[in-house]
């Protein structure tokens, strides 16, 4: 999920909601491919969130893992994978 729409390829008209652990709610209004430059080249993920009042862009694990990708937990780290081996990115 992103509050940035130029991170957005392209994007589709999507309305609904998502709830934090607070119970507090913020509006979803798109969803597509975002492209992410990595440093072998672009990687797109798909199906993310346009959600434009989140204030920090959040990483859905089980939406990667449904995509194949590999997620390395160690150090308060996550390290992403492309299905292939090939390393996407580090979350910190």
């Amino acid at each position: 999920m992103t509050s940035k729409q130029e991170y957005f390829t392209k994007l589709e008209s999507v309305k609904g909601l998502v709830k934090y652990a607070n119970k507090s709610k913020l509006t979803i209004v798109g969803k597509e491919t975002v492209a992410i430059e990595a440093p072998k080249g672009t990687k797109f993920i798909q199906d993310v969130l346009l959600v434009p009042n989140l204030d920090q862009n959040l990483l859905r694990f089980g939406q990667m893992l449904q995509q194949d990708y590999i997620l390395l937990f160690k150090d308060r780290k996550c390290v992403v994978f492309e299905p292939s081996g090939q390393k996407v990115i580090n979350v910190e």
